[in-house]
């Protein structure tokens, strides 16, 4: 792919799995790709800082990203690349998430969101999502989004 430094890229796309026992190398394994990050409950949250404890991972969890990785400013691009790496193995992933009662999503992330966005997914995109059970939301950079655990 091209190099992303060259481009203005106005959006891409982050997909996490999350749960509270979730050993990150049971999706590592079956994902062909490289984890943006990775966490099992009780690891470290970051580095140490001086006086102050470092915080510890409420739940184990592990996730992917198209940032300057797919350089396109076409948000069905950075779906299709995620999807394309779930695919093949979508069956053993939605029964892993089941049987662990894992949390599975993807957050888009735009410069300046269209207020359309959801309509200018592809069918065949918005189907697979649908199918597989992924949650889609959108990161509004002018708000602190925050997950609250179960």
């Amino acid at each position: 792919m091209a190099d992303c430094n060259a481009y203005s890229i106005q959006c891409h796309a982050f997909m996490q799995f999350s749960g509270e026992d979730l050993d990150p190398e049971r999706i590592s394994r079956l994902i062909a790709l490289t984890p943006f990050s990775s966490k099992k409950r009780g690891e470290r949250m970051g580095p140490p800082r001086p006086g102050r404890p470092t915080p510890l991972a409420r739940r184990g969890g592990i996730s992917y990203s198209t940032y300057r990785i797919v350089v396109s400013d076409d948000i069905n691009d950075h779906l299709r690349y995620l999807l394309n790496a779930v695919r093949p193995v979508s069956e053993q992933l939605k029964a892993l998430v089941d049987r662990e009662h894992l949390r599975w999503g993807i957050v888009l992330f735009f410069d300046d969101a269209p207020a359309d966005w959801r309509s200018r997914l592809e069918k065949s995109i918005a189907e697979n999502l649908d199918s597989l059970g992924i949650e889609v939301i959108l990161d509004d950079p002018n708000t602190i989004t925050v997950v609250e655990e179960t």
